[in-house]
Protein backbone atom coordinates (compact mmCIF):
# COMPACT_ATOMS: atom_id res chain seq x y z
CA UNK A 1 0.00 0.00 0.00
CA UNK A 2 1.33 3.30 -0.94
CA UNK A 3 -0.21 6.70 0.89
CA UNK A 4 1.40 10.06 -1.12
CA UNK A 5 0.08 13.77 -0.04
CA UNK A 6 1.83 16.29 -1.98
CA UNK A 7 2.31 19.74 -1.23
CA UNK A 8 4.01 23.25 -0.65
CA UNK A 9 6.37 23.07 2.63
CA UNK A 10 4.46 25.72 3.98
CA UNK A 11 1.28 24.30 4.07
CA UNK A 12 2.43 20.87 4.98
CA UNK A 13 4.09 22.37 7.67
CA UNK A 14 0.89 24.09 8.98
CA UNK A 15 -0.85 20.68 8.86
CA UNK A 16 2.10 19.25 10.72
CA UNK A 17 1.49 21.75 13.18
CA UNK A 18 -2.01 21.78 13.51
CA UNK A 19 -1.86 18.07 14.15
CA UNK A 20 1.03 17.83 16.60
CA UNK A 21 -0.75 21.31 18.49
CA UNK A 22 2.85 22.54 17.82
CA UNK A 23 3.69 26.17 19.10
CA UNK A 24 7.40 27.63 18.45
CA UNK A 25 9.64 24.76 19.64
CA UNK A 26 6.90 22.48 21.66
CA UNK A 27 4.38 20.61 20.88
CA UNK A 28 1.50 19.06 23.05
CA UNK A 29 1.00 16.03 20.98
CA UNK A 30 4.13 13.48 19.90
CA UNK A 31 2.33 12.01 17.34
CA UNK A 32 -0.99 12.40 15.45
CA UNK A 33 -3.18 10.89 12.97
CA UNK A 34 -4.45 12.48 9.86
CA UNK A 35 -6.50 10.58 7.25
CA UNK A 36 -7.80 11.02 3.31
CA UNK A 37 -11.36 10.43 2.55
CA UNK A 38 -13.60 11.58 -0.25
CA UNK A 39 -10.77 13.67 -1.80
CA UNK A 40 -9.75 15.75 1.36
CA UNK A 41 -8.01 15.49 4.25
CA UNK A 42 -8.77 15.24 7.70
CA UNK A 43 -7.59 16.19 11.38
CA UNK A 44 -9.99 14.27 14.02
CA UNK A 45 -7.80 13.90 17.16
CA UNK A 46 -9.53 13.16 21.01
CA UNK A 47 -6.29 11.36 22.36
CA UNK A 48 -5.86 13.13 25.09
CA UNK A 49 -9.34 14.41 27.29
CA UNK A 50 -9.13 17.98 27.11
CA UNK A 51 -8.01 19.44 24.11
CA UNK A 52 -9.82 18.04 20.94
CA UNK A 53 -8.80 18.93 17.38
CA UNK A 54 -11.02 18.45 13.59
CA UNK A 55 -10.01 19.89 10.81
CA UNK A 56 -10.80 19.27 6.71
CA UNK A 57 -8.75 20.43 3.63
CA UNK A 58 -10.28 20.64 0.50
CA UNK A 59 -7.91 19.67 -2.73
CA UNK A 60 -8.03 23.34 -3.52
CA UNK A 61 -6.15 24.24 -0.46
CA UNK A 62 -3.10 23.28 -2.90
CA UNK A 63 -2.34 19.59 -3.19
CA UNK A 64 -0.77 18.24 -6.01
CA UNK A 65 -0.93 14.56 -4.67
CA UNK A 66 -3.26 13.66 -2.39
CA UNK A 67 -3.69 9.40 -2.58
CA UNK A 68 -3.89 6.21 -1.20
CA UNK A 69 -3.78 2.31 -2.91
CA UNK A 70 -5.14 0.76 0.05
CA UNK A 71 -8.21 0.89 2.26
CA UNK A 72 -6.24 2.28 5.42
CA UNK A 73 -5.78 5.75 4.42
CA UNK A 74 -4.49 7.24 7.87
CA UNK A 75 -1.21 8.11 8.37
CA UNK A 76 0.74 8.80 11.79
CA UNK A 77 2.85 11.45 11.87
CA UNK A 78 5.43 12.75 14.62
CA UNK A 79 7.26 15.62 16.31
CA UNK A 80 10.27 14.23 15.27
CA UNK A 81 8.98 14.08 11.26
CA UNK A 82 7.83 18.10 11.96
CA UNK A 83 11.38 18.60 13.29
CA UNK A 84 13.03 17.16 10.01
CA UNK A 85 10.39 19.00 8.16
CA UNK A 86 11.21 22.79 9.40
CA UNK A 87 15.33 22.29 8.16
CA UNK A 88 14.22 21.25 4.41
CA UNK A 89 15.09 24.18 2.04
CA UNK A 90 12.81 23.64 -0.85
CA UNK A 91 9.35 24.62 -2.04
CA UNK A 92 7.21 21.52 -1.76
CA UNK A 93 6.95 18.57 -0.11
CA UNK A 94 5.86 14.91 -0.40
CA UNK A 95 4.86 12.73 2.66
CA UNK A 96 4.64 9.41 1.53
CA UNK A 97 3.96 5.75 3.36
CA UNK A 98 5.28 2.39 1.50
CA UNK A 99 6.08 -0.59 3.26
CA UNK A 100 6.61 -0.05 6.78
CA UNK A 101 8.25 3.07 6.34
CA UNK A 102 6.82 6.91 6.45
CA UNK A 103 9.21 8.97 4.31
CA UNK A 104 8.95 13.18 3.55
CA UNK A 105 11.07 14.52 0.24
CA UNK A 106 11.55 17.74 -0.87
CA UNK A 107 14.16 18.83 -3.41
CA UNK A 108 17.09 17.17 -2.15
CA UNK A 109 16.45 16.85 1.02
CA UNK A 110 14.60 13.12 2.58
CA UNK A 111 13.58 11.93 6.27
CA UNK A 112 12.40 8.64 6.74
CA UNK A 113 10.82 6.84 9.72
CA UNK A 114 9.39 3.49 10.73
CA UNK A 115 5.69 3.71 10.48
CA UNK A 116 3.52 4.05 13.38
CA UNK A 117 0.35 2.02 14.86
CA UNK A 118 -2.64 4.16 13.94
CA UNK A 119 -3.91 5.73 17.28
CA UNK A 120 -7.38 5.19 16.50
CA UNK A 121 -8.11 8.31 19.26
CA UNK A 122 -11.30 9.57 16.72
CA UNK A 123 -13.76 10.90 17.92
CA UNK A 124 -17.57 9.48 16.56
CA UNK A 125 -19.61 12.63 16.09
CA UNK A 126 -20.33 14.53 12.70
CA UNK A 127 -18.71 18.33 12.42
CA UNK A 128 -21.58 20.75 11.77
CA UNK A 129 -21.18 24.38 9.97
CA UNK A 130 -23.29 27.09 10.85
CA UNK A 131 -23.55 31.08 11.56
CA UNK A 132 -21.98 30.10 14.63
CA UNK A 133 -18.81 28.49 13.34
CA UNK A 134 -18.40 24.96 13.71
CA UNK A 135 -19.89 22.82 16.55
CA UNK A 136 -20.12 18.80 17.15
CA UNK A 137 -23.10 17.49 15.87
CA UNK A 138 -25.59 15.01 17.65
CA UNK A 139 -24.45 15.59 20.77
CA UNK A 140 -26.50 17.31 24.01
CA UNK A 141 -24.03 20.00 24.66
CA UNK A 142 -25.55 23.19 26.15
CA UNK A 143 -23.89 26.73 24.70
CA UNK A 144 -24.00 28.92 26.93
CA UNK A 145 -22.44 31.77 24.69
CA UNK A 146 -20.96 32.33 21.32
CA UNK A 147 -18.97 35.70 19.73
CA UNK A 148 -16.92 36.11 16.95
CA UNK A 149 -13.45 37.82 16.75
CA UNK A 150 -10.09 37.51 14.99
CA UNK A 151 -6.74 35.87 15.74
CA UNK A 152 -5.26 38.91 15.99
CA UNK A 153 -7.58 40.45 18.79
CA UNK A 154 -6.72 37.45 20.72
CA UNK A 155 -2.84 37.66 20.07
CA UNK A 156 -2.64 40.96 21.72
CA UNK A 157 -3.41 39.10 24.84
CA UNK A 158 -0.32 38.50 26.34
CA UNK A 159 0.87 35.37 27.58
CA UNK A 160 0.01 34.10 31.17
CA UNK A 161 -1.15 31.11 33.15
CA UNK A 162 -4.47 31.24 32.60
CA UNK A 163 -7.15 33.77 30.66
CA UNK A 164 -10.61 34.04 32.12
CA UNK A 165 -13.55 35.19 29.67
CA UNK A 166 -16.08 37.10 30.87
CA UNK A 167 -19.08 37.19 28.41
CA UNK A 168 -22.33 39.29 28.30
CA UNK A 169 -24.69 40.51 25.92
CA UNK A 170 -22.78 43.71 25.75
CA UNK A 171 -19.05 42.52 25.66
CA UNK A 172 -15.95 40.22 26.44
CA UNK A 173 -13.97 40.86 28.95
CA UNK A 174 -10.83 38.69 29.54
CA UNK A 175 -9.20 38.46 33.15
CA UNK A 176 -5.60 37.40 33.36
CA UNK A 177 -3.90 37.14 36.47
CA UNK A 178 -0.13 37.62 37.37
CA UNK A 179 1.10 39.37 40.57
CA UNK A 180 -2.40 41.73 39.74
CA UNK A 181 -4.69 41.37 37.60
CA UNK A 182 -5.39 42.35 34.35
CA UNK A 183 -8.41 42.93 32.24
CA UNK A 184 -8.87 43.62 28.46
CA UNK A 185 -12.04 43.83 26.68
CA UNK A 186 -11.81 42.59 22.99
CA UNK A 187 -13.33 43.60 19.67
CA UNK A 188 -15.64 40.79 18.64
CA UNK A 189 -19.17 40.90 17.23
CA UNK A 190 -22.56 38.77 17.39
CA UNK A 191 -22.23 37.98 21.02
CA UNK A 192 -25.04 35.64 22.16
CA UNK A 193 -25.37 34.99 26.29
CA UNK A 194 -28.08 32.90 26.98
CA UNK A 195 -28.45 34.56 30.49
CA UNK A 196 -26.31 36.78 33.14
CA UNK A 197 -22.24 36.61 32.11
CA UNK A 198 -20.99 33.36 31.54
CA UNK A 199 -17.42 32.70 32.65
CA UNK A 200 -14.90 30.14 30.76
CA UNK A 201 -11.44 30.01 32.73
CA UNK A 202 -8.70 28.16 30.58
CA UNK A 203 -4.93 27.40 31.16
CA UNK A 204 -2.73 29.94 29.36
CA UNK A 205 -0.06 27.34 27.71
CA UNK A 206 -2.62 25.26 26.03
CA UNK A 207 -5.07 28.50 24.89
CA UNK A 208 -1.54 29.39 23.21
CA UNK A 209 -0.86 26.33 21.20
CA UNK A 210 -4.61 26.13 19.81
CA UNK A 211 -4.45 30.09 18.78
CA UNK A 212 -0.89 29.60 16.93
CA UNK A 213 -2.80 27.02 15.06
CA UNK A 214 -5.32 29.71 13.56
CA UNK A 215 -5.05 32.03 10.47
CA UNK A 216 -5.06 35.69 10.54
CA UNK A 217 -8.93 35.61 10.33
CA UNK A 218 -12.38 35.25 11.89
CA UNK A 219 -12.62 33.18 14.85
CA UNK A 220 -15.83 31.67 16.12
CA UNK A 221 -15.89 31.29 19.75
CA UNK A 222 -18.39 29.02 21.37
CA UNK A 223 -18.68 28.29 25.39
CA UNK A 224 -20.35 25.29 27.26
CA UNK A 225 -20.73 23.85 30.60
CA UNK A 226 -17.28 23.02 30.56
CA UNK A 227 -15.06 23.43 27.31
CA UNK A 228 -14.59 26.56 24.68
CA UNK A 229 -14.36 25.69 20.99
CA UNK A 230 -12.65 27.72 18.65
CA UNK A 231 -13.11 27.50 14.85
CA UNK A 232 -12.35 29.34 11.66
CA UNK A 233 -13.97 28.63 8.55
CA UNK A 234 -12.47 29.04 4.42
CA UNK A 235 -12.84 27.88 1.47
CA UNK A 236 -9.99 25.92 1.64
CA UNK A 237 -10.13 24.69 5.30
CA UNK A 238 -12.39 24.42 8.10
CA UNK A 239 -10.80 23.92 11.53
CA UNK A 240 -11.83 23.78 15.22
CA UNK A 241 -9.98 22.94 18.44
CA UNK A 242 -11.93 22.32 21.83
CA UNK A 243 -10.15 23.36 24.95
CA UNK A 244 -11.28 22.12 28.09
CA UNK A 245 -12.08 24.60 31.16
CA UNK A 246 -9.27 25.01 33.51
CA UNK A 247 -11.59 23.83 36.30
CA UNK A 248 -13.13 20.44 34.55
CA UNK A 249 -10.15 19.11 33.13
CA UNK A 250 -11.53 17.44 30.58
CA UNK A 251 -13.84 17.43 27.16
CA UNK A 252 -17.53 15.73 28.07
CA UNK A 253 -19.25 15.35 24.79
Amino acid sequence: MTTQITLPKAKMESIFNLALLSSGSKTIHDKAEIFIEDDKLYLNDNQIVHVLTYAKFERDYGFTELSSDGDDQHLVITSTMLDALKSFDCQNVALTENNGKIKITGGKWTYEENSQVPLNKKFDFEIQDNDAGLIPGGTEINYKAQFKTTKEELSKLPQVQSYKFLVNQDKVIVEMEQLGVMTAEIDCSKIHVDIGTVEASLFGAEFQHVLSNFDESDIFVNLSDDFVLFSQIGNEKKIMIGQAMQIQGSIQV
